[in-house]
């Protein structure tokens, strides 16, 4: 089993410190106006964490036409590092342990007290159908049904994420994600921002097997393919504490974009070009312990890009995480006072 090494760097946003004396709710008076009934800050405690992640990343071919679908997804694998964080600055490193998909990614984001972001960069080559098909090979004189694995196909995709949180002094988007924040009481938020994504799709050859060429529009007969899209997204967030320490939070944060497309047909190397409306759809959900010098939590993270869509046929992206983190916290300006 090879193993091989994903570097991840997650830099979470730099908090804005406030320099003037604090309102009567504000007794931190270090992250611009935060309601502490609602929200304690730990952005200056040192972090350190252990990191689980098992990542998807699927795309799928439909015919509107004749109703053949087609999906890939990679071998799902999982990564274990480590982490820490201190004043807004965090650092993580995951090696994979199994798997046989090839990924790189680099990624920066973060959860400041107005708004959530995230830029990246993900490549993976290596894919796997998620039904069977018929293979061309004979067992016992019946034909054969298999996944097939797409060694040669290749999946790039870059863009970022930007959010407004409108609640921002009673609502907290660190406490349930980045864990530099606790969240107090039950609190929720409006979210609007806007999102672009660059996305290809390159292969040796056409991406199903010639016994379902008949099935598919010329469009989706390609060997490579790319897209841009760019739109604006609405939603909401909310977390729910359980308890004093315990909490749960859900985010739902739909989209409309503007996408181009381009693809060329594998057999006869003609371009194909359109331009449509196109929906996503970004979900959180989140669960965990969060106390002052440790927490716990299980985080799952899902973006869907209806990524070329018409009456003929349609593209699908997904790319989702589950992580599991376990942290401690140092309270280092106490150990200090106390050893000076």
């Amino acid at each position: 089993m090879k193993i091989r090494i994903l570097i991840s760097f997650l830099i979470i946003s730099t908090g804005i410190y406030a320099q003037r004396k604090s309102r009567r709710n504000d007794t931190l008076r270090i992250f611009n106006k935060i309601d502490t009934t609602y929200i304690e800050d730990y952005h200056d405690m040192f972090t350190l964490r252990t990191i689980a992640v098992v990542r998807y990343n699927n795309f799928t071919l439909t015919d509107n036409v004749s109703g053949a679908k087609m999906q890939y997804g990679i071998n799902d694998n999982l990564s274990m590092g480590l982490g820490l964080s201190f004043k807004s600055i965090g650092v993580e490193y995951q090696q994979k342990i199994y798997g046989n998909s090839i990924q790189y990614s680099l990624a920066t984001g973060g959860n400041s007290r107005r708004f959530i972001y995230d830029v990246y960069y993900r490549y993976t080559k290596g894919f796997r159908s998620r039904d069977r098909y018929l293979t061309g090979d004979t067992l016992l004189g019946k034909p054969l049904w298999d996944y097939l694995y797409r060694p040669d196909i290749t999946n790039y995709n870059a863009g970022f994420n930007f959010l407004y949180v409108f609640n921002n002094k009673k609502f907290s988007s660190a406490a349930p994600y980045s864990f530099t924040q606790r969240q107090k009481k039950n609190a929720g938020s409006l979210l609007l921002g806007t999102y672009a994504l660059l996305y290809g799709l390159t292969a040796d050859t056409v991406m199903f097997p010639d016994s379902l060429r008949n099935s598919f529009q010329p469009e989706l007969q390609f060997k490579n393919a790319s897209s841009y899209t760019w739109g604006i997204s609405c939603g909401y967030t909310y977390t729910v504490t359980i308890g004093k320490y315990w909490y749960l939070n859900m985010s739902t944060v739909p989209g409309i974009s503007f996408q181009g497309f381009y693809s060329t047909n594998a057999f006869d190397q003609i371009s194909y070009q359109n331009g449509s409306l196109g929906l996503t759809l970004q979900s959180k959900f989140s669960i965990g312990f969060n106390k002052k010098l440790n927490y716990l939590g299980l985080c799952y993270a899902a973006n869907n890009y209806l990524i070329n869509n018409d009456s003929r046929s349609s593209l699908n992206y997904k790319f989702s995480s589950i992580r599991i983190y376990y942290g401690h916290r140092f309270d280092i300006r106490s150990f200090l006072k106390k050893r000076l």
